[in-house]
Order: C-alpha cells, then sequence, then structure tokens
C-alpha cells in the first residue's frame, strides 16, 4: 500500500475514533484553510500553533510556527505538546509524516478541495476532529448556501463569461498560470469567468507567446505578489506579452489574497463575490488597497 493511500485512509478512520473520545484541547494546525475553519468554529483557544500558510486571521500568525506545511518541522510540532494534528491533504514531506506517526500524535487530514460542496464536507471534517459537529454542520450549510447564491449570480450574468487568466507566482521569473483541476481554475469558474488556460493541467510557467495567444480580457494576480515586487506595475511588467492583450492593454487586473483564492473555507462566499465583481467590473479593481 502507498504512503499516499495509507494516509488517505486513516484520515477516514481516525475522526471516526476519535468521537468517543475527549475533544482535542492542544492542536496544531497545518494548512491556512484549516486555520481559518478552527477560527471560525470559535475554536482557536485550543490552537497551539500553526503552519506559516496560516496568514488569516492576523491573530493565527502570532501562534508558534512549526514549518510550512510541505516541510513540517518535527521537532516544532513535538514540543507544543498537540493532543492532535488537523492537517491539509498535502502535509510533508513523507519523512516528517513518518516521524509523526512514530510520536503517536493523533492526525487528521482534510480533502484536497475544489468545489462549494467539498469546501462545505472539509468544515465539517475539521469540527468532527474538534468535537464540534453541530457548531460544523450549521458554519458549512451556511458556507454552502451563501457560496452557491454567489456562484450562481455571477455565473447566471447574460452575456459571454470573460475570458480571465490566474497567476499563483513567480518561479524562476517566469509567471505561472493556474490550468485545469487547480483551486484557481475552480474560483474563475465559480464566478463566472471562463478560464483561458483551462486545457493546460495544474500550474505551469507560461511563456510571452502562450499569453498573448491565449488574450485574456481580466487576469488576476495575487496581492503577495504585488507585496513582492513592491507594486502592481512592476508585477505587470513581469508578465510578458501582457501589454499585447486585452487585460494589459485595459488595465483589467484583480489582486487577490492568496488564501482568498486557495483556501476554499469559511470564506468561500466572499471570495466568490470578490472575482465575480473584478471580472465584471469595467475597470482596474485592486483588492485589499494599496497598489
Amino acid at each position: 500500500m502507498s504512503l499516499r493511500m495509507s494516509l488517505s485512509m486513516s484520515c477516514l478512520v481516525l475522526p471516526l475514533q476519535l468521537l468517543a473520545a475527549e475533544p482535542p484541547q492542544r492542536v496544531v494546525s497545518v494548512g491556512g484553510h484549516v486555520t481559518e475553519i478552527i477560527y471560525a468554529l470559535g475554536a482557536e483557544s485550543r490552537l497551539v500553533g500553526v503552519d506559516s500558510s496560516s496568514i488569516y486571521p492576523e491573530a493565527a500568525t502570532k501562534l508558534p510556527k512549526v514549518g510550512y506545511l510541505r516541510q513540517v518541522a518535527v521537532e516544532g510540532v513535538a514540543s507544543l505538546q498537540p493532543d492532535m494534528i488537523i492537517a491539509s491533504h498535502d502535509i510533508g514531506p513523507p519523512p516528517a509524516l513518518e516521524k509523526l506517526k512514530e510520536l503517536g500524535i493523533p492526525l487528521v487530514m482534510t480533502a484536497q478541495t475544489d468545489s462549494i460542496e467539498e469546501a462545505a464536507q472539509r468544515i465539517r471534517e475539521v469540527g468532527k476532529a474538534l468535537g464540534l459537529v453541530e457548531r460544523a454542520d450549521a458554519l458549512a450549510e451556511k458556507v454552502k448556501r451563501e457560496a452557491e447564491a454567489e456562484s450562481w449570480h455571477w455565473r447566471s450574468m447574460p452575456g459571454r463569461r470573460p475570458k480571465a487568466a490566474l497567476f499563483l507566482g513567480f518561479g524562476h521569473a517566469s509567471p505561472m498560470v493556474a490550468g485545469a483541476e487547480t483551486a484557481g481554475d475552480a474560483m474563475i469558474r465559480l464566478a463566472g469567468g471562463d478560464n483561458v488556460f483551462a486545457t493546460v493541467k495544474g500550474f505551469k510557467p507560461v511563456s510571452a507567446e502562450a499569453l498573448i495567444a491565449a488574450s485574456p480580457e481580466v487576469i488576476v494576480v495575487m496581492q503577495q505578489a504585488v507585496q513582492q515586487f513592491g507594486s502592481l506595475d512592476a508585477v505587470l511588467k513581469a508578465l510578458p506579452g501582457i501589454e499585447h492583450t486585452p487585460a494589459g492593454q485595459n488595465r483589467r487586473v484583480v489582486v487577490m489574497d492568496v488564501m482568498e483564492v486557495f483556501s476554499f473555507g469559511p470564506r468561500l462566499p466572499q471570495s466568490i463575490h470578490v472575482l465575480g465583481e473584478g471580472l465584471r467590473g469595467d475597470t482596474h479593481m485592486a483588492h485589499k488597497g494599496g497598489v
């Protein structure tokens, strides 16, 4: 049995086993979406540590860190003496997971998510692990209901869907675009847009020629990239060929925080609203200001 399959099975079995036990009181959260859910459930007092992707809410950034979700520091986790780790499906690396299992710390892994229904289910998973089933059910239903309403609003608007491209970051100076089977692609669709790179699978670097050929009418960039480059203008200059696209010529840019786009957590309805408004807007939109 592969490590991935084994861990996936433990993710399904462990929460059921824990239902009869005392709810965990010292929790390490690995994954920004997990941390957001714990705060939304009002269980933040149980958090003793988080990973570096836990950037929302701001209070989470002040908690002890256990590394990045794909590079978890086992010693850091152990030093916090947690009675449970709740983590994203892509926690790693595998040797670190093996060491955590050897320490006997209960580990609950949430499933990969790129739909409204899956986002609601993930809230329920975290709530079950925390012993907050009813509270999680209520939150999951609220998020599902509001996200579906937002998505329907933008997808049902008359006219052709805006052609969009979403950039996660810049690997080795090449912009990385969101293709099919990514949360970025899912968000574009939920917000009533058409991903011009839907024929690409995963996140891939994009050339000037490919960007020009795709001809996006709107582009989505991360607030973190703006902070990294110092300004939105600097980000646009780092996108070769953007000036030859409708998005570049009309300065149709939506700026969003990376966790707004990719967390698929309690803020999903607001995220769909922000992106839908940006895709349909007639002018440049810089969300969360200052760019």
